[in-house]
């Protein structure tokens, strides 16, 4: 029995219509929270960082694995071509 559907014609089918999709946005909202807490995963919070230099992500980079030693070498000296000598980075 549907007692809050009187069958008043379009009125009680656009209110049964808007209670629908009012309990499926909570549900999906309830959902996506459930998600977002299960995950750990939030909206976008990376910032770009300026403390880290080329020459550091450079290095970083061949630690990992991700490029060899000639590449390294190669990115290595044009870095050091193209930086002012204000930025230039300290040996060692």
């Amino acid at each position: 029995m549907m007692y809050w559907y009187n069958g008043s014609g379009w009125g009680g089918f656009l209110a049964m219509v808007i209670s629908m999709v009012l309990w499926f946005g909570l549900l999906g909202l309830i959902l996506w929270g459930a998600y977002s807490l299960f995950t750990g995963r939030t909206t976008n919070t990376v910032t770009p960082s300026t403390s880290v230099s080329a020459m550091d992500l450079l290095q970083q980079r061949y630690a990992r694995g991700e490029i060899d030693e000639p590449m390294f070498t190669h990115m290595r000296e044009t870095l050091r071509q193209t930086t002012p000598p204000t930025q230039q980075p300290h040996p060692g």
